[in-house]
């Protein structure tokens, strides 16, 4: 039976083939009852029509045909991706197109982590793919599925480096020639048998990874006495793709000949079970043997260094990990000439970066990272639709400490000006209800006693919302002022709101060239005279005042 003619002829229908199909071979497996022919020419034309009657023949077996197909898929890395992606399996997204070589009639898929080359195989996928490569390319494919880690950055730069023009290959040689520095000799300790195997990535470790090698640099290290006079070791291991917690048990004779290797930043190499560890409650490895281990340094190849002008120290606020001084030691190491410091919001690290590039052939640039809460002075905050600017209450308030929430108002004074003339005046004292302190009562000269009998805000507040009436309030540093009042009218449940101006704004704005705008500078400014200073009555007339004569200069400036 060497052709197709000769099974279809058992079949009860007449079938004329217009030309003869042979077959290359015949395999049948007894067990999965499968029947795979394989045809030396083309029969796409009557696939369909042999697959529906060798079916009717032998119902009970799976058909599966090949053939050299006339026209062939030429078998790329992005069409082996394709066929891949259409399996639709987690194990297979981590497969990169790089990781695919094609070697005449040979295919090796590199796996970068050992679980998904397993998960490959044990769902059959390895045996579909060359099925489908034979079905589509007409070409019986070889398969070789390895398992390899992740290359690290150096290997991958030098790789690429192979790859790149001769003259981008000369350079990069030329940069690693220049930072070589002589092998540090490892330590001869070590613990427990050889380590044989190749590190893995810890971020490829598993819950039940057996014999697993690793290797980094150790941190964190405690060690102690147990009850059966052990020494019990734990530190943590990372290797730039993950960290994990090292435990192991030693006795003290033991511990004391190696406990050099156990020092913060050795590089180890550690060979042990991943397993969950009941006392602490996590996984970690129980490490069976260590041994001391070298790790290059990372550098920066690049020819022509970068400068980094956006670097966040420790003291930043909380985005950035590294001390001054360590950040400056590693970037010369790297050659970099400059780097520009710009913790958020702080400067505390300028001592130490002084301190550390004094000396080394790396300059600072100092700098903060600030966030500007307003682009515009705030000069009049409008709280209502409508606001007549013929009336004002300008006022100012004494208070026992600067927190409108936890602190209490001990007096308020006013004064009222219609036309832009002063009409009335309103001072009242308050009794907060609770101790004044010391600072404050040197600051004001209000003291306990003076407030002692008299009225307390939900007496006062109400007699002063009377008095300004339907007027816009002014005040010197309002926000201060009039977040007092807003918050006392929230506590007493009244509903108040008023627009306000703010004079120590509005200085700001006219008179830039003073040094600062404090309510006594202003007045030595414009010759306006000041009383009792921190007093809310006096403050509150010398800010009329103020207030007054700066109206004036806008209206000469026609604003």
């Amino acid at each position: 039976m060497n052709n197709l003619n000769d099974i279809l002829s058992k079949s009860n229908k007449d079938i004329l083939l217009e030309e003869e199909y042979e077959f290359e071979r015949i395999l049948f497996n007894k067990r999965s009852k499968r029947l795979e022919l394989y045809f030396k020419n083309d029969i796409s034309a009557i696939e369909e029509q042999i697959k529906t009657e060798l079916s009717a023949l032998i119902p009970e077996i799976a058909i599966v045909l090949y053939s050299k197909k006339s026209t062939v898929k030429q078998c790329t890395n992005e069409f082996i991706q394709n066929l891949l992606n259409q399996y639709n399996e987690s194990c297979v997204a981590c497969i990169d197109i790089q990781n695919i070589m094609i070697d005449k009639n040979s295919i090796t898929i590199h796996f970068p982590y050992q679980m998904a080359k397993e998960t490959f195989e044990n769902k059959g996928l390895h045996s579909r793919l060359k099925e489908d490569l034979l079905k589509e390319c007409g070409v019986e494919f070889k398969l070789n599925l390895l398992y390899e880690q992740k290359l690290s950055n150096d290997d991958f730069l030098e790789k690429n480096e192979k790859e790149e023009l001769n003259t981008v290959r000369t350079v990069a040689a030329a940069v690693n020639r220049s930072i070589k520095k002589p092998k540090k000799k490892e330590s001869s300790l070590s613990y427990g048998r050889k380590i044989k195997g190749e590190p893995q990535d810890i971020q490829s470790l598993t819950s039940d990874s057996y014999e697993a090698v690793i290797k980094g640099k150790i941190y964190n290290v405690e060690s102690r006495e147990t009850k059966s006079k052990k020494i019990i070791v734990i530190f943590d291991i990372n290797d730039q793709s993950g960290a994990t917690i090292c435990k192991l048990f030693l006795k003290p004779e033991k511990y004391e000949e190696i406990k050099e290797l156990f020092t913060e930043g050795n590089s180890l190499k550690v060979m042990g079970n991943m397993q969950y560890d009941s006392f602490s409650n996590y996984n970690c490895i129980m490490v069976r043997s260590i041994e001391s281990a070298s790790i290059a340094d990372r550098r920066d190849l690049s020819p022509d260094k970068r400068i980094e002008l956006h670097a966040d120290t420790q003291f930043s606020a909380s985005n950035g990990f590294i001390s001054p001084k360590a950040l400056i030691k590693e970037l010369e190491n790297w050659g970099h000439e400059a780097v520009g410091i710009t913790d958020q919001g702080v400067v505390q690290a300028f001592p130490d970066i002084a301190d550390a590039v004094n000396g080394k052939n790396i300059r600072a640039l100092y700098g903060m990272e600030m966030k500007l809460l307003e682009d515009y002075i705030r000069i009049f905050t409008k709280k209502e639709e409508e606001n007549s600017f013929n009336t004002f209450v300008v006022f100012d308030i004494e208070t026992t400490g600067l927190s409108s929430r936890n602190d209490r108002i001990t007096e308020i004074g006013a004064v009222k000006i219609i036309d832009g003339k002063i009409t009335e005046v309103y001072n009242q004292l308050v009794n907060p209800e609770k101790n004044i302190p010391p600072k404050i009562v040197e600051l004001t000269g209000i003291t306990n006693a003076m407030v002692e009998n008299e009225p307390v805000i939900d007496k006062v507040l109400p007699e002063f919302l009377d008095f300004v009436g339907d007027s816009i309030l002014v005040a010197h540093n309002a926000d201060f002022d009039t977040a007092f009042i807003f918050e006392n009218c929230r506590r007493l449940s009244i509903s108040w709101s008023r627009s306000f101006i703010d004079t120590l704004a509005l200085a700001r704005a006219l008179y830039p060239e003073l040094r600062n705008h404090k309510l006594n500078t202003l007045t030595k400014h414009l010759e306006v005279k000041l009383e009792n200073h921190h007093r809310a009555s006096d403050d509150a007339k010398a800010t009329a005042n103020i207030f007054l004569k700066m109206i004036d200069f806008l209206s000469e400036k026609n604003i």
